[in-house]
C-alpha cells in the first residue's frame, strides 16, 4: 500500500511542477478545510493524535477537492494524466465537505478547536 501512495504523490508533484508550478506543492504545504469538513477529514485521516486549529491565512490558499485526486492504485502515467482536474477544479467539483485548501506561507493561529489524544 505504501508503494501505491508514494507513486501517486510523486506523479501529482511531477505534474504540478511541469504544468501548474504556480500552485502549491502538496509535499510542502499546510492542509486546511472549512469547518463543515472537519469530521470528514477526521474520518479519512483516522489519526490517534490530532490538533485542530481555527486559522487565518495571510496569502490566498489554493482550493480543490481531494476526491479529484487519482486513485491510489493507478499506474504512474494514469495518475499523472488525471492530475489536470485536481489542479483546475470547476465550481461543481466543490462540496464543502471534502474540499481541501493547500496553504503556503504564513498563517495566524486563532484558537485550538479540538484535540485527540
Amino acid at each position: 500500500m505504501i508503494r501505491f501512495i508514494f507513486k501517486r504523490k510523486l506523479s501529482i508533484e511531477e505534474y504540478r511542477k511541469e504544468f501548474e508550478s504556480n500552485k502549491p506543492s502538496r509535499l510542502h504545504c499546510l492542509y486546511a478545510c472549512k469547518e463543515e469538513g472537519v469530521n470528514y477529514w477526521l474520518d479519512i485521516l483516522n489519526s490517534k493524535i490530532c490538533d485542530i486549529y481555527r486559522i487565518d491565512t495571510i496569502d490566498e490558499p489554493f482550493r480543490t477537492n481531494e476526491q479529484l485526486l487519482p486513485e491510489e492504485t493507478s499506474s504512474f502515467i494514469e495518475s499523472y494524466n488525471a492530475c489536470k482536474r485536481y489542479f483546475n477544479p470547476r465550481a461543481k467539483d466543490f462540496n464543502g465537505i471534502s474540499d481541501e485548501y493547500l496553504v503556503q506561507g504564513k498563517v495566524k493561529l486563532l484558537e485550538k478547536v479540538y484535540e485527540i489524544r
